[in-house]
């Protein structure tokens, strides 16, 4: 009992003290600190961007905060309740604002760009009142016309000036015919009409000649007898209007044609010419270039050669296709820096026959910050001295995503088709056609000089004497990777000593460099450290093929001639095809100093199967070795006592079609390789 007593007490003495405590606190002025808050959001268009310089208040005299570039903000200090309001010219929001009363990280908003101009809406209805849907309402100045919707309504924003509204629809009149209105209007009334009666209709066709457009767009309409019809031409960048012709001569546009018959009328567009600049338009800045559509204008690029360019049509040079035909832009004294952009158009017809002069192309000489993009020639026939490539004869700069066919004939030194020397980036190019020259002769490039080419392909007949290849002639501290070539080459020497040397299907000689994941399927045929795929290496081969026929004297493999170190390594690759040699010969490399692994070879030949000869490096560090690699022995040489761990391993056809093969040496087959097991030889898997 005493026990529940106390506990009795304690709530007395509890409700005792709450009750002083009130009479206290109401009996005095005691100042209450009020509990502030922070919050954050995001201001982003419909695309999800950041909108950057909104103006957000909140209300009760509370500084307002303003968006970052990435449309964040955030403010503190804030009491009470309060309106978040975003604000910028020109933009409204969803919603327009918030309340908020409390700490939060989500208050956002979504902006929308409100179009500049006034905006024009209005109905199309019949006699009884009914909306007319399907009229096409044209508006001048506009190239595509509105149609209305079922209840006959329509609108357009974004209106400048003054323009002319005309609704149109076959078999239907309307009064007014037209109303010209120049700024904003909400209520504008057509009446249509249904013919009841036959109407004479006639048909207009429209043509387009050159780049642009017109309203009524090109084709076949129909109006009725007496319609007036305004002719609109839109020119394409860099393009003017000519002249009307057919049954509407003249240049006046917009220009107006009254229906009395059938007519037909072309608008020719031409390329402009500015007065000033000699170029169809543009500032010659990187996004505002010039633009050049003529082989004049084309010309004129020499007396600009640090400015930026665009092609904006087909250029076709026969016109310079006299004496010595084109002369290069730029040379060793005054080179381009530039950026010339062909935009996929066509330069057609470039003849050059300058054999006694350096630097040939369609450009001679190019510096560091000089870009060919999207460049495009055609049936071009170009004949130089050193440095010579149908599109830039010397290039310090890259070359991206362009397409060169020619016959092409250089001097001693650095040939190719594309160009004859880089030092910078090559990606997503071609090259067709012949090439002929002496040193350093490639179908993409004839000298590769601490640069690098990737994704790009060769289909060249190629001849000449030293480092000569399908792809680059001679390569030095210059990656290659994802390219091919499949055209012939072809050593052109008189077969002494050191001519027709270092010659293969994609490089005739390597130093440094690293090529992964090529290809080449041509003819080689040459004298010494010849090769399917590269002549001479030091450096690194990896996931590569080469299947064509080589053919030569001393150090000939069907992927490569002559391997220099210990340090050069042939890894994940195979040759097919057939090997024909007098020493040093082999289904894989002629003459090995290197370690080949995981390769293989199904190479016809009297050679060995894989490794020619193996024999000490430059450096005498060491032997070449190969290392869990095969060959056919049924269609090459087999010793018995060749050291497989020196010259490689012998195997059947059936054995080199079995997956097992491979999986017991090691081999990937996750991601490097794949095989049709039982029925053909391992093929790498970026080959599918």
């Amino acid at each position: 009992m005493k026990r529940r007593k106390k506990r009795k007490h304690n709530y007395l003495a509890l409700l005792l003290l709450t009750g002083f405590l009130v009479f206290i606190f109401s009996g005095c002025d005691v100042e209450v600190e009020t509990e502030t808050y922070n919050i954050t959001g995001e201001i982003v268009d419909n695309q999800g961007q950041g909108i950057g310089g909104v103006s957000i208040s909140f209300g009760n005299d509370n500084e307002t905060v303003t968006t970052s570039e990435d449309g964040k903000w955030s403010k503190g200090g804030l009491e009470g309740t309060v309106t978040v309001t975003p604000v910028k010219d020109d933009w409204a929001f969803e919603p327009e604002s918030q309340q908020v009363k409390g700490k939060r990280n989500d208050v956002n908003f979504i902006g929308m760009e409100i179009e500049q101009g006034y905006t024009i809406s209005g109905t199309v209805k019949d006699k009884n009142g009914a909306g007319v849907e399907g009229v096409k309402i044209n508006i001048s100045g506009y190239l595509d016309p509105l149609l209305t919707s079922d209840d006959g309504s329509w609108s357009k924003s974004g209106l400048e000036g003054t323009v002319t509204i005309t609704p149109n629809k076959d078999g239907w009149a309307f009064e007014p015919e037209n109303k010209e209105v120049s700024g904003e209007e909400t209520d504008l009334v057509f009446v249509g009409e249904k013919d009841e009666i036959p109407v004479t209709k006639y048909t207009l066709t429209i043509q387009v000649e050159g780049e642009g457009a017109v309203n009524p767009e090109a084709g076949v309409h129909s109006f009725n007898e007496g319609t007036k019809v305004d002719l609109e031409a839109f020119p394409e960048p860099g393009r003017e209007l000519k002249t009307w012709l057919g049954d509407l001569t003249g240049s006046d546009n917009p220009i107006e044609i009254i229906m009395d018959e059938d007519k037909e009328i072309t608008a020719v567009f031409k390329i402009k010419q500015d007065e000033e600049t000699g170029f169809a338009g543009g500032k010659g800045e990187h996004n505002d270039p010039y633009l050049v559509g003529t082989p004049e204008q084309l010309d004129n690029v020499r007396n600009y050669l640090n400015k930026h360019f665009l092609q904006i049509a087909d250029i076709d040079l026969s016109d310079y296709n006299t004496g010595e035909g084109w002369e290069p832009i730029g040379d060793s004294n005054n080179p381009f820096d530039g950026i010339f952009d062909g935009d996929g158009y066509e330069i057609t017809n470039l003849f050059i026959n300058r054999p006694d002069t350096d630097n040939i192309g369609l450009f001679g000489r190019g510096l560091d910050n000089s870009q060919f993009i999207s460049v495009s020639i055609l049936d071009a026939n170009i004949t130089g001295g050193n440095w010579t490539g149908a599109l830039i004869g010397f290039c310090r700069g890259d070359i991206l995503n362009s397409y060169v066919d020619a016959v092409v004939k250089g001097g001693d030194y650095h040939s190719g088709v594309i160009t004859g020397y880089s030092s910078g980036t090559i990606v997503d190019s071609l090259a067709k056609g012949i090439l002929e020259g002496t040193k350093m002769v490639g179908g993409i490039v004839g000298r590769l000089y601490y640069g690098s080419i990737s994704n790009s392909g060769s289909h060249v007949s190629v001849k000449g004497d030293l480092n000569v290849g399908g792809l680059v002639g001679y390569s030095q501290y210059s990656p290659i990777s994802n390219s091919l070539a499949t055209g012939n080459i072809e050593g052109i020497g008189d077969g002494s000593y050191g001519t027709n040397t270092n010659m293969g299907g994609l490089v005739g000689q390597f130093i440094s460099t690293t090529i992964e994941r090529c290809s080449s399927t041509g003819e080689v045929n040459g004298l010494n450290r010849i090769g399917g795929l590269v002549g001479r290496m030091s450096g690194e081969i990896r996931e590569s093929f080469s299947t064509g026929v080589v053919k030569g004297n001393h150090y000939v493999g069907g992927m490569v001639g002559y391997t220099v170190s210990l340090t050069n390594n042939i890894e994940d690759s195979y040759s097919a095809g057939e090997v024909i040699g007098n020493s040093f010969f082999g289904g894989l490399v002629g003459q090995n100093r290197g370690k080949v692994k995981n390769s293989y070879s199904a190479v016809i030949t009297e050679g060995r199967g894989l490794i020619g000869h193996n024999s000490t490096d430059h450096y005498g560090t060491g032997e070449g070795e190969t290392i869990e690699s095969f060959y056919n022995k049924e269609i090459s040489r087999h010793d018995e006592n060749d050291d497989e761990s020196e010259y490689g391993i012998g195997k059947t056809t059936t054995e080199l079609y079995d997956k097992d093969t491979y999986i017991n040496a090691g081999w990937d087959f996750s991601s490097t390789w794949f095989i049709d097991d039982g029925n053909d030889y391992p093929k790498l898997q970026w080959e599918e």
